[in-house]
């Protein structure tokens, strides 16, 4: 945890922070031969640590985390992890703290009910207090070192949407997460998507976390986001997001009979690449995230649908179950 210190109040946000020593086992090898680049050991201690970080966050790797200046252009050997406040971390935990008040509230536990309560009330002050930006009506990183939002798009931007960590009207923000897709291209402004998933970044920077890789947890996050608003638009965005997922998933299932943790945003069917590994085949994640699209709008989802993207404006072409479902 760290104390934000913004506008004269103090927040308290997590971040991801490692300290051990050495390389990951996992990866000693490529850790050790990146640290090789460093004349001391303070300096090679600081970067194994940082790199255990990322993989504490799963994001390993991604330009997210460099910082050359407040910019994603620094390289892996200068990632700063622990200097930014992610917005997808804090927004799970004030979900889990909701969760745990509720659970020990059934139990008959007021104390533990209260604890995991007033956590929950914390988190979600400090993200709407440190992570939302108003100008431009989204979630972001916060990068401590050089006290600034960090203004790129990534899908986690939408995770308190998913996880309902907000206190503003329902609608507004779902209006807001519209624009916010439109202005970063990810849909046209007559809601189709413009990739076959949504990029985890909009930066090719060879890593795996980046573009043009979409990994089905952040399809989730912002397709779950969308339609929990209850908002017609933003439930009809969420539906052909959904729609071109499933479609490049199933077209990936049908060439190579297997499905895949990670998928191109550009490549209909094709698993994504980058980073230290081939696209591993399975895959649990990816099989949930299409399960729960299924039992959402599976009597729905067509082929055709999914290359071109539905038409919000010809509603009376939809089931009334694509939307409102509370």
């Amino acid at each position: 945890m760290v104390a934000i210190n913004k506008d004269g109040n103090v927040y308290i946000l997590a971040h991801y922070q490692v300290q051990t020593s050495g390389p990951r086992p996992e990866s000693f090898k490529e850790d050790y031969e990146l640290g090789m680049n460093f004349t001391s050991e303070s300096e090679r201690t600081r970067l194994y640590n940082n790199l255990k970080a990322s993989a504490e966050s799963g994001w390993d790797f991604t330009s997210r985390y460099f910082n050359k200046n407040g910019t994603d252009r620094d390289t892996l050997a200068d990632i700063d992890t622990p200097n930014f406040i992610n917005v997808d971390l804090n927004a799970i935990l004030h979900a889990n703290a909701v969760t745990l008040a509720e659970w020990f509230h059934i139990l008959d536990d007021p104390v533990k009910s209260m604890y995991y309560k007033n956590l929950a009330k914390r988190f979600l002050i400090g993200i709407e207090a440190v992570l939302w930006c108003e100008e431009v009506g989204m979630w972001f990183d916060y990068d401590l070192r050089n006290e600034k939002h960090r203004k790129l798009f990534y899908p986690s931007n939408f995770a308190p949407l998913w996880t309902g960590s907000y206190t503003f009207p329902k609608p507004l923000v779902a209006q807001s997460a519209i624009r916010y897709l439109i202005a970063n291209n990810m849909i046209t402004p007559h809601y189709a998507p413009v990739y076959w998933g949504i990029p985890t970044s909009l930066r090719n920077s060879t890593q795996q976390w980046d573009f043009p890789s979409c990994w089905p947890p952040l399809q989730a996050m912002v397709i779950q986001g969308l339609d929990r608003t209850y908002d017609i638009n933003a439930q009809l965005v969420a539906y052909n997001l959904a729609s071109k997922w499933v479609f490049t998933n199933y077209i990936g299932y049908s060439r190579t009979g297997t499905m895949f943790e990670k998928y191109d945003a550009q490549q209909l069917g094709t698993p994504g690449g980058g980073g230290e590994y081939r696209s591993q085949t399975g895959f649990g994640w990816t099989n949930g995230v299409i399960f729960e699209l299924f039992a959402r709008w599976g009597n729905l989802l067509t082929s055709a649908e999914a290359s071109i993207g539905i038409n919000p404006f010809n509603q009376d072409t939809l089931s009334s179950s694509v939307i409102n479902r509370k």
